[in-house]
């Protein structure tokens, strides 16, 4: 239960990564 929720929230985490440096990709790319 305990690795399963740290699991979940580093996959929470670099979801929002992703989701953070894509929007900055696409402000520098238009």
């Amino acid at each position: 239960m305990r690795i399963a929720a740290m699991v979940e929230g580093q996959a929470f985490y670099y979801v929002l990564l992703w989701v953070l440096a894509f929007a900055v990709w696409f402000m520098f790319l238009r």
